[in-house]
């Protein structure tokens, strides 16, 4: 799912910074990022009902871990689908290694990407969580977050179509 550019005005692109969701790390679900909409012509950015996201927070279990020489790739299952995240590492630290083992539950914090046409999240922030129970307050919070916040268009968004109307009036 692409969005098209004709539906995006360069005036509502240049306003995305002013959305404090576009620059935070949204608590979502597994399935509504696999199910977001790419921006046409942004890399990086996402349609989450209409509101551009870059970043993201997940809690969920890890049920595949793969090293290799110069990054982590992590499989994290939250119970609403499954989706890639990788840890790139630093050349510069000689002592880096997984941090998360198969069946942890772990919290991740990254930005959104799209690579050979999958969702994936390049992790920023990686925890293990010890209460289990993460996973579901988690849930809790990113679905009141997409009832409460994310599903209304912002006020940003709102004024910058009505200017954009105003000037086409002209």
């Amino acid at each position: 799912r692409t969005f098209a550019i004709s539906r995006i005005t360069r005036m509502e692109v240049q306003s995305w910074g002013l959305d404090p969701i576009f620059w935070s790390f949204a608590k979502l679900t597994i399935h509504d990022i696999l199910h977001m909409g790419e921006m046409a012509n942004v890399r990086g950015a996402f349609s989450l009902h209409g509101r551009p996201v870059s970043r993201a927070e997940i809690v969920g279990y890890i049920v595949e871990v793969v090293a290799k020489h110069n990054r982590i790739m992590y499989s994290v299952d939250d119970g609403s689908g499954v989706i890639s995240c990788t840890q790139f590492m630093n050349p510069n630290v000689s002592q880096q290694g997984c941090k998360g083992k198969l069946g942890e539950v772990c919290r991740i914090r990254g930005t959104l990407s799209k690579f050979r046409g999958n969702m994936e999240i390049r992790i920023a922030d990686f925890s293990i969580e010890k209460d289990p129970n993460q996973q579901t307050l988690h849930w809790l919070e990113a679905l009141q977050a997409l009832v409460e916040v994310y599903k209304h268009p912002s006020v940003i968004q709102t004024e910058c179509k009505g200017n954009n109307a105003s000037q086409v009036s002209k």
